[in-house]
């Protein structure tokens, strides 16, 4: 047995790969073998960093016509996982697909994010934002145009910059938290937290009005 363990020991194996992508329009990250972290830059590259027992994970990508697409999986059974840092340019309609958990610390551009097996968490994201997730839904200080988020089996949570044109959030019985920004006129944040199902309409009232309604 202990020659086993130190077998195994011996075999497991780590080491880092870098992708460059120049400046894409459209970018398409799939790692079914881990996390993934975004953040923003004037040049777009992908990190990653792979562990494995027998077969590291394959490591695949392409650029055409300004379309990338980096590919992560583990094509065996056994032990493999790869943890993957993304740079993208402002302006690049990212897709992002993940067995793990996927983080995304600042982003400009249109986001779309699959995490069917874990949650996400959404820092300073400005243009739009589109989460289908397991998990929890976190997110602080969007300025999207437009926020659709679905938890299928936890919360979604989020506070807003600026006040997006349309909200849509289904959470399956979950609660739904949204801290909507400070009026012109200097009033204070407004939160809600509600149970939603789908379309969240949302109405401010001005100074001196009626409170704030929300229609589910």
């Amino acid at each position: 047995m202990v020659l086993f363990i130190g077998a195994l020991g011996w075999l497991d194996r780590s080491d880092t790969g870098e992708i460059e992508l120049g400046s894409p329009s459209e970018l398409l990250i799939v790692n079914m073998a881990g996390p993934v972290r975004v953040t923003s830059g004037e040049v777009g590259s992908v990190t990653h960093r792979d562990s494995w027992m027998f077969s590291r994970p394959v490591v695949a990508g392409a650029t055409e016509d300004r379309e990338s697409v980096v590919r992560v999986v583990c094509e065996t059974r056994m032990p493999c996982r790869s943890s993957v840092d993304v740079v993208v340019p402002p302006g690049v309609e990212l897709v992002i697909v993940s067995s793990g958990v996927v983080t995304v610390d600042r982003f400009d551009g249109g986001l779309t994010v699959l995490a069917p097996e874990s949650g996400v968490a959404l820092g300073p994201v400005t243009g739009s934002a589109r989460v289908l997730a397991d998990g929890d839904v976190t997110a602080t200080g969007l300025g999207v145009d437009s926020f659709d988020a679905e938890s299928l089996r936890g919360e979604v949570s989020a506070s807003f910059a600026v006040e997006p044109a349309l909200i849509f959030v289904a959470a399956a019985d979950a609660a739904v938290a949204l801290m909507l920004p400070a009026l012109d006129d200097g009033a204070t944040e407004a939160e809600m937290i509600v149970n939603s199902m789908g379309e969240v309409d949302i109405s401010r009232s001005q100074a001196g009005g009626s409170p704030l309604d929300v229609d589910e």
